[in-house]
């Protein structure tokens, strides 16, 4: 007779296991699903179609409100055109601007930066054609602008002597601009400083005009956000987002910004009643024949994902000639990119040691070429 293991484990019906293997697949599945969703929940995760996501509308509006808090700031700015023309000759213009900005005093803002704008051209025949440049610096500390010309070519040159202005005393110095500046070059020229309250005058009208403008603008849906993969600028992780242009919202606003513009001109300028009516609808169709020709206008925007300000703005466009004047052959290409950096940290910008005011450099009586009778 067998002896009987009474330690031997009791054998399991094939249901029971199956049973137990689904208990282990739910159990699993249940943590998946667990550990997913507070992936998704904390954005550990953050595909595009996560639930939990912000929406484009949320971010954007929660990043202009933080942009106007930040109080210093590092911006890269760069704008290429570019145009290919039917006896296939191309021309370049690229301006760099490099800028920092010092905000803590609103009532006495500061900023400094440099530019450099150069234009080339180039002839099927010719590897290089003529290539200008142009280079300085630009800094203003409250009601006060100075900038010095580094780089200015002889063309330029010559324009400034024809105003009667020494480049040899522009270039390498620091030009100095501002109110009793001005105020004093008004009293050179017309003897009374009344030019000087039309300027302050017209300055006031636009502030108006601008704030006006701006109050047809809020609630306008003026664009289309497109949710596009996120990226990483240096370590920040950011939004990245396509704008696209409601042409159609922009159209309907263009007679009542016309109409602000025009209001702040002076009926003087441009008539009144008909005479101004027939005017704002001539340019809201050229504006509305432009828009209609160009295509689709878009801007990608990368906006950070913990501290929810702007990184990044980029524009690209190519235009084909022949949609505006069908005679016309060739291509322009713009493109503008600007990198925002150094939020909110240390930035001292301090006035020049030395600089020339601005009026005297500027010629007291104007400047009179003797003129050569033809022979």
């Amino acid at each position: 007779m067998d002896e009987i293991n009474l330690n031997s484990p009791i054998p399991t019906s094939p249901a029971k296991k199956t049973g137990i293997i689904l208990k282990i697949i739910a159990g699993i599945v249940v943590l998946g699903v667990v550990g997913a969703g507070v992936c998704l929940g904390t954005r550990i995760w953050d595909p595009l179609w996560n639930p939990f996501r912000p929406s484009p509308e949320k971010v954007i509006d929660e990043m202009t409100i933080n942009m106007k808090e930040v109080r210093s700031l590092h911006t890269d700015t760069e704008i290429n055109l570019w145009s290919e023309q039917e006896a296939k000759t191309t021309s370049e213009i690229s301006l760099i601007i490099n800028n920092d900005s010092n905000l803590e005093d609103l009532d006495n803002p500061k900023t400094s930066g440099s530019f450099l704008m150069r234009t080339t051209s180039q002839v099927e025949t010719v590897s290089q054609g003529p290539e200008f440049s142009v280079s300085g610096k630009i800094r203003s500390i409250g009601d006060a602008s100075y900038f010095k010309i580094d780089e200015i070519p002889l063309q330029l040159q010559f324009l400034l002597a024809f105003q009667g202005i020494n480049a040899d005393e522009v270039i390498g110095n620091w030009i100095k601009v501002d109110k009793e500046g001005l105020e004093n070059l008004m009293k050179q020229k017309y003897s009374t400083p009344q030019g000087l309250e039309i300027i302050e005058q017209q300055q006031e009208e636009q502030k108006v005009m601008i704030e006006k403008i701006q109050k047809i603008l809020e609630g306008k849906k003026l664009y289309y956000p497109k949710e596009l993969p996120d990226e990483e600028i240096g370590d920040q992780k950011t939004y990245h987002y396509l704008l696209i242009l409601n042409k159609e919202e922009i159209k309907n606003i263009i007679p009542d910004v016309l109409e602000i513009i025009f209001e702040s001109a002076g009926n003087g300028l441009i008539g009144d009643g008909f005479q101004k009516a027939f005017l704002i609808g001539g340019i809201t169709n050229s504006i509305e024949e432009f828009l209609n020709k160009i295509g689709e206008l878009s801007a990608e925007v990368w906006i950070g994902k913990k501290d929810l300000l702007l990184y990044r703005v980029r524009m690209e466009k190519e235009m084909d000639l022949s949609e505006f004047e069908k005679s016309a052959k060739g291509i322009i290409s713009v493109s503008f990119e600007i990198n925002l950096t150094e939020f909110d940290q240390s930035i001292v910008i301090e006035a020049p040691e030395s600089s020339i005011p601005f009026e005297e450099i500027i010629p007291k009586e104007p400047v009179r070429f003797p003129l050569t009778p033809i022979k």
